[in-house]
């Protein structure tokens, strides 16, 4: 008798650490990615392993991903290379009985399956792990979470990545530290990769500093050139609309402008120098 006792105590502990690892969330502490990404864990069978897999009771959850703008409520279906944008992952409770809420989310270049590992700055039950199992970097609950929303940050790949997906797969559950009852969705997001008409140039022989970054009102300009010459300088937003340009006359070495942007809505914008089709570009986020 006493033996059966023990083992029935073990087993509950077993499950007990069990739930409480997936609970800190399943890369930091499991090294796992149940997203259902490509690569991702398989259950038997070759079937992508999701939340939805353990926790597949009566609890109803569907789930959005939204990409906006950075500092934007404006959501985006493309993605200009290098620039940074908010993330948000929404759990969608449809019966409002969940007690907490957890997610995990990755974003992978569709053409070879590799891991953007983009993520920064994250939000309240947040963290970013990287699952030594897939060597994938993904965005995760850090706790189980009392809101339904999860935001982070995400700077898209390098120039000519192509197109990109971010899987991402959430749970609902009932606090009861059991995942009979509880409930999981996935949902999945496509980015095509947006030009604005001014990568295919050669590089311009200057370099640009801006500061500062965020900024309010009045953008510096710092340009160290190579040449002497007129050169065509324009701030324009990631679709490529032209918010203010101007020629200037740069002398050989260092040069300063300055910009007045606080009519501009926030966001991230270019900053572009063009001559003789020879560009160079930088960014700001206007706050």
């Amino acid at each position: 008798m006493k033996l059966r006792i023990i083992y029935t105590l073990m087993s509950a502990l077993a499950l007990s650490l069990l739930l409480t690892g997936y609970s800190g969330g399943p890369a930091a502490t499991q090294n796992q990615g149940y997203t259902g990404a490509p690569g991702d864990v398989e259950a038997s069978g070759g079937t992508a392993w999701t939340c939805q897999t353990c926790h597949s009771g009566p609890l109803q959850v569907t789930m959005d991903i939204e990409v906006f703008e950075e500092g934007t409520n404006m959501p985006v279906t493309d993605y200009v290379a290098d620039a940074t944008y908010d993330v948000k992952v929404t759990v969608n409770d449809m019966n409002n009985d969940a007690a907490a809420y957890g997610f995990q989310m990755v974003s992978l270049v569709d053409s070879d399956e590799s891991d953007v590992n983009g993520w920064s700055s994250p939000g309240t039950s947040v963290q970013i792990a990287t699952a030594n199992t897939t060597n994938r970097s993904y965005a995760e609950h850090s706790e189980p979470s009392s809101t339904n929303v999860f935001e982070i940050k995400w700077t898209a790949p390098a120039e000519g990545s192509g197109s990109v997906t971010f899987y991402s797969a959430s749970t609902g559950v009932d606090g009861n530290s059991m995942n009979s009852n509880d409930g999981g969705s996935t949902a999945t997001l496509n980015l095509t990769e947006r030009t604005v008409g001014i990568f295919n140039a050669t590089q311009l022989d200057a370099r640009v500093h801006v500061y500062p970054n965020p900024v309010a009102d009045l953008l510096n300009l710092n340009i160290e050139s190579a040449f002497s010459g007129d050169v065509l300088t324009e701030i324009m937003d990631l679709q490529g609309r032209v918010a203010a340009t101007r020629t200037v006359n740069l002398t050989l070495g260092a040069n300063q402008e300055r910009f007045e942007v606080n009519d501009l809505n926030t966001g991230t914008y270019l900053v572009r120098l063009t001559k003789d089709n020879q560009v160079l570009t930088t960014r700001f986020v206007k706050k």
